[in-house]
């Protein structure tokens, strides 16, 4: 049934970027302020997270946050995503941070405790990304710039928990030096 539409209602800012789970289970939302994870099938916001605060964000002279989630990519079905932030001011000042959902599994999207936990965090020193792939069972990200494409990989699973975020590779285009 195309025709049939459903308006989502709980920011308070700006959408600045959004995801659906591989298994369309589970979509985030991602504002200035907080990320919200939402259950399709009733839609019903699961919890809302607050964005943890940067550096930059700490340091701007006009009070509000300086940084905005610009993409959203799951990393394993709904178990983690990962989301870009990047600087308003300094668009190549951005980083990639892993979430996990903890308690992800057989009936746990819908109910609480549903919270996703910022786990790591790493700064991306490659000019603005222009686009961002993952591989929904790999925990692999791809990022691309105008000159560069790299692979970032989370470490390996410390009890059944993401490490941290390492790069793996990196081609630049052959014009650049």
């Amino acid at each position: 049934k195309g025709d049939q539409k459903k308006v989502l209602r709980r920011h308070r800012t700006a959408v600045t970027a959004l995801a659906f789970s591989p298994d369309g289970s589970i979509l985030v939302t991602a504002d200035s302020e907080e990320l919200l994870v939402w259950h399709p099938p009733t839609w019903s916001v699961v919890s809302v997270t607050a964005r943890p605060v940067r550096q930059d964000d700490r340091d701007s002279s006009e009070g509000g946050k300086t940084t905005r989630i610009r993409e959203v990519v799951f990393v394993e079905a709904g178990a983690a995503f990962l989301t870009l932030e990047r600087c308003l001011r300094d668009p190549a000042n951005q980083s990639l941070r892993l979430w996990t959902l903890p308690g992800k599994g057989a009936g746990a999207v819908g109910s609480a405790g549903q919270q996703p936990v910022p786990s790591a965090e790493c700064f991306i020193d490659q000019e603005e990304i222009v686009a961002l792939a993952s591989q929904a069972e790999g925990w692999t990200v791809v990022v691309c710039s105008p000159t560069e494409v790299s692979s970032w990989a989370c470490n390996e699973r410390l009890g059944g928990r993401p490490g941290g975020m390492r790069r793996r590779w990196g081609v630049l285009r052959e014009d650049v030096e």
